[in-house]
């Protein structure tokens, strides 16, 4: 099992909105039982959702909003009308008291978790604003208590956003969880859920979420792209693709090439089994580094092309470098591995001399 979290991956990630299958969920927008505008019911779960942690349908509860003109979203909810609300107060007298006792919304899928699968989990998390007029202004809502997002399977957690964003007061920011399942997992089976969680863990009382979604991709035999490649400074983006079938036993017959390399470059591709990534290659480059360390470098070659064009390549069977390379991390193989392969490369008069293909992950066969 690996894992791509958050919101700051979202554009290199390869799983964007609207690709994969979309996995059912109810009222994943909240907008059931529908509600007057500017107001908001707190009395049950909104349909679809139960509730989870220490809740009294009072001071500590769940339900919906309807925000309308009440100046709680001055540009209103990402989906709909509706958001869901979980609304912890754990004082009246001391509205900035909080007890540290997380509680929110939980929902069980009638999906299972599937192997060579990513799966990509969106939420918008709010964070309102304090408005004028009864009742909301017996709120004290100034603060974000912090949340979490999780995917289950099988009611334990496979991946999550650990309060990765603090929203503006008023507004929506995504939160992203992604997660790659390889050959095998032991949850594998196991119903997926969604948890969306007020931590509870700062002054400001409520936390709200909107436009749940959860899209899954088969990951292929010869494994799909993820990440954004860098642009070179002769305006060249580097793009990962693969022949074959990556094998645990097999002498060779997986070649990854990246292509369209400026030319006459020296570089090389390495791999990594210990997740992806997303971060800045440097401060000032286009590049991301799009696997985790500890890398694996395979052999140095030449791009080959012509010198300016965007016509070079850059080609190693991995196949073949596993198969006399016994030491290499991730070995032995065995199968049902998950790994996460980029291309590097020489690029003068760009930050730090070089540049950086997207990335590929792919699942090993026996």
């Amino acid at each position: 099992m690996k894992s791509l979290q958050v919101t700051a991956f979202l554009a290199t990630s390869a799983l964007a909105s609207g690709q994969g299958v979309s996995i059912g969920i109810v009222n994943a927008g909240f907008e059931a039982p529908a509600i007057p505008a500017d107001s908001f019911a707190t009395t049950a779960p909104p349909p679809g959702w139960s509730g989870v942690g220490p809740l009294d349908f009072g001071a500590r509860t769940i339900g919906v909003l309807n925000p309308g003109a009440s100046g709680l979203y001055p540009l209103g909810v990402p989906e709909g009308q509706n958001c869901g609300v979980v609304f912890l107060l754990d004082n009246f007298g001391n509205q900035s008291f909080f007890a540290s006792q997380p509680a929110g919304l939980v929902q069980t899928l009638s999906a299972n978790l599937q192997t060579s699968t990513r799966y990509r989990l969106s939420v918008q998390v709010g964070n309102l604003a304090s408005a004028p007029g009864f009742p909301h202004s017996q709120f004290q809502f100034g603060g974000f208590p912090s949340y979490r997002v999780e995917l289950l399977a099988g009611g334990q957690v496979l991946a999550a956003d650990n309060n990765s964003l603090t929203p503006n007061e008023g507004e929506f920011e995504l939160s992203v969880v992604e997660l790659d399942i390889g050959g095998s997992h032991p949850l594998v089976g196991q119903a997926l859920g969604v948890r969306l969680l007020n931590l509870n863990a700062a002054p400001g009382i409520e936390v709200n979420f909107d436009a749940v979604e959860l899209r899954a991709e088969s990951i292929p035999v010869d494994g799909v792209n993820y990440c954004t490649a860098g642009t070179t400074t002769a305006g060249c983006a580097a793009t990962l693709t693969a022949l074959g079938v990556p094998s645990a036993s097999a002498a060779n017959g997986f070649v990854l090439s990246a292509n369209n390399v400026e030319g006459q470059r020296a570089g090389l591709l390495f791999y990594s089994v210990a997740g992806p990534n997303s971060s800045p290659w440097s401060p000032t480059s286009s590049s991301l580094l799009c696997v985790k360390s500890p890398t694996q470098r395979l052999g140095v070659g030449n791009s080959g092309g012509n010198a300016g064009a965007c016509n070079g390549a850059l080609s190693e069977d991995w196949n073949a470098f596993r198969a006399t390379h016994p030491g290499a991390s991730g070995q032995p193989f065995l199968g049902g591995e998950l790994v996460y392969a980029q291309a590097w490369f020489r690029d003068p008069p760009a930050p730090q001399s070089t540049n950086l293909s997207n990335a590929r992950v792919f699942v090993v066969a026996p």
